[in-house]
Formats: C-alpha cells, sequence, structure tokens
C-alpha cells in the first residue's frame, strides 16, 4: 500500500460525536481521491465514535484530556505526508484537499489554508473569507481556522499543539509554527463548512479574552515580545507530490454568477467597508476585511470599480456543498450481539 498523501486528523469529543461520521465521509470523498487520503479519528472523554471503512479509529480509555491531547495522538499515529487536521462538527469541500495541494505545490509556502462557509442559525450557508497570513499577527490571535494543509514534519518538529492549554490549543499551533519560521498562505477557496453554533468552546472561549492570557503567557520573551523566525520556503520534494496528487482530480467547471456578473476581490488596505451605489438598489461594500473582501458586479461595474479602487476579477468560488451520508458503521466480528426480542402478536 503507498503512502497516502493526506492524514485527516479528526479529534472527537462527546458533543460531537453524532458528526463525526460526517466529517470522516467529507474526507473519504474528496476529488483527488480517497486512495491518496489517511482519516484519523481520536476519540476523547468517552465520545462514541464506531469503527468506519477506511479509517483509523484510535481509541483511549474514556479520559477526558482535551482537544490538543488527541490532534497530537492524531498527529503521532498519521502515515501521511501532510497533515489536514478537521474539527468533528465541521465537513470538508468536495474540493477542499484539491485546492489546498495546489497552493502548496507552488513550493513557497510553508502551509496553506482556505476560506470557509458557515452554517448559520437560520441554516443559510455565508462565506467567510480568512485574512491573509501575516506571521506577526500570529502573536495577537488565531488568524484561520484550524483546517490547514501543514507537512506533517513540520508538526512533529514543533511538538504539535501545546497541551498545557485548554482555550486557544489550535492558535497555539499556529503559534508554534510561525515562531518556527512556518508560515502560512492563504487560498481565495472555501475548504470547508464550519458549523459554528454547534461548539460550546467557542461559545466559551471566544468573547472572554483573558482566556488567551495562558498563551501569551508560555511564548512571550521578559520584554513581553514573542520571537520569530523569519519565514522559510516550501519543501520542493513535497510540492511536488502535492502537485503529482491532483494532476488526476477532474476540474468541474466554474459556477456562473446570475445574470452574467464576475466577482472581484478587494486588494487595497482599506479596511473599509467601502460603499458603492450603482442604482437601482444595487449597493455594495468593499474592503480588506474578510467579511467584504469579494463583491459580484456586472463586468461593467468591475471595470468601473478597477478605475477607482485596487481590485481584481478572480474566478468563482465553489459552491456550498450539502453535508455527504455519513459513513456507515462497520461491525467487528468480536462485537459483542444484542439479541432481539420478538414481538408478541395477538391472537
Amino acid at each position: 500500500m503507498t503512502q497516502p498523501i493526506i492524514s485527516v486528523i479528526i479529534p472527537v469529543g462527546p458533543r460531537h460525536s453524532a458528526h463525526c461520521r460526517v466529517a470522516a465521509a467529507s474526507a473519504r470523498m474528496q476529488s483527488i481521491g480517497s486512495e491518496k487520503i489517511e482519516v484519523v479519528l481520536i476519540p476523547d472523554g468517552g465520545a462514541d465514535v464506531p469503527d468506519m471503512p477506511g479509517c483509523t479509529v484510535i481509541r483511549g480509555d474514556g479520559t477526558r484530556r482535551g482537544p490538543a491531547w488527541a490532534r497530537n495522538r492524531g498527529i503521532e499515529r498519521a502515515t501521511g505526508h501532510f497533515i489536514l487536521p478537521l474539527d468533528a462538527d465541521d465537513y470538508l469541500q468536495p474540493r477542499g484537499a484539491e485546492h489546498l495541494l495546489r497552493a502548496y505545490s507552488a513550493g513557497i509556502h510553508g502551509y496553506v489554508y482556505g476560506d470557509a462557509f458557515t452554517v448559520e442559525m437560520n441554516g443559510d450557508y455565508v462565506m467567510r473569507g480568512a485574512p491573509d497570513y501575516v506571521q506577526a499577527d500570529m502573536a495577537s490571535y488565531n488568524i484561520h481556522v484550524i483546517t490547514a494543509l501543514t507537512p506533517a514534519k513540520h508538526w512533529r518538529a514543533v511538538g504539535g499543539y501545546d497541551e498545557r492549554v485548554d482555550a486557544w490549543e489550535d492558535w497555539s499551533g499556529h503559534l508554534r509554527l510561525a515562531i518556527a519560521g512556518v508560515c502560512g498562505y492563504r487560498v481565495s477557496q472555501p475548504t470547508l463548512v464550519y458549523r459554528v453554533f454547534e461548539g460550546d468552546r467557542m461559545t466559551r472561549f471566544n468573547k472572554d479574552r483573558s482566556t488567551m492570557e495562558p498563551v501569551w503567557r508560555l511564548y512571550r520573551n521578559a520584554e513581553g515580545i514573542i520571537p520569530m523566525s523569519g519565514c522559510c520556503g516550501g519543501d520542493a520534494t513535497l510540492a511536488q507530490i502535492a502537485g503529482r496528487a491532483v494532476e488526476g482530480a477532474p476540474i468541474p467547471p466554474a459556477v456562473a454568477i446570475d445574470g452574467g456578473r464576475v466577482r472581484v476581490k478587494y486588494i487595497g488596505d482599506e479596511k473599509g467597508p467601502i460603499p458603492f451605489d450603482f442604482g437601482g438598489g444595487v449597493l455594495i461594500r468593499i474592503g480588506a476585511s474578510p467579511m467584504h473582501r469579494y463583491a459580484d458586479v456586472t463586468p461593467e461595474q468591475a471595470q468601473w470599480l478597477g478605475a477607482r479602487i485596487p481590485v481584481e476579477v478572480v474566478p468563482v468560488a465553489d459552491p456550498p456543498a450539502l453535508p455527504p451520508a455519513p459513513l456507515p458503521v462497520v461491525v467487528r466480528p468480536d462485537a459483542p450481539i444484542q439479541a432481539l426480542r420478538p414481538a408478541r402478536v395477538a391472537v
């Protein structure tokens, strides 16, 4: 059996047992082919994770040890060239791995990440653009989601995620990479669907910035600075592996935008949003913030904008994918068999 290209690492807490089969299915159904993907699930704290076809489940003793511990156990067991973390309540876009591998194949990036769709409380899918990577910003906060394609050797070199912290363990890992000079690059394509309202950790930690203090305390020096190495380039050998992995992936046609419109991306520095009223009820707001980086306009409007602000026409993003069917449960031969009592029939 050849070495997998990507190991998708899925930690599973008790609240997300119901979602993990969908997350695993999304990893197995990538456009590059399931044979190039290894799926590793790590139950934590008694999570109910069944055996599934094509997946490895690392079983513990049921003790709750936290997501950093679970992610690190997955990295230890992974055999792929790259690690792609995925939370159990999220799922990958069908071409998510393909987009990330194509970007890494340029050979100049330490690791790559993309944008995401979020599923809102009303069921709508909303495109959430991530910020472009700035190494210094990683000292202040976690600038992108955890689902980023990173060479496995880099994760092992920095010791994985910091198991000394409970909140922001994802940031601790990305911060360790930044300190080591392994810098990220943003792909302007949605690579996953993020169920933002499913996780209790975001609810508990996102509004309370004091929970970030333990991370700062661990990595700041006496002058209050987190020292970082200069960004190093990508790995030429891994870039070739990434390029070959996507050679056979079928590229679906671009998704048309209704009304013959095109998508423009703001590439300036104004955080904005800058409003433009084209009349007839057409008002757009565009700027450098993730929420307002893109706008769908007519070709004439794109030309008009280009004469006034720094924008460029970009390919249309993949549409949001519905959740795939959960992977089936594999019943082990040694699993206990529960006898079913036949229903009593009235006579």
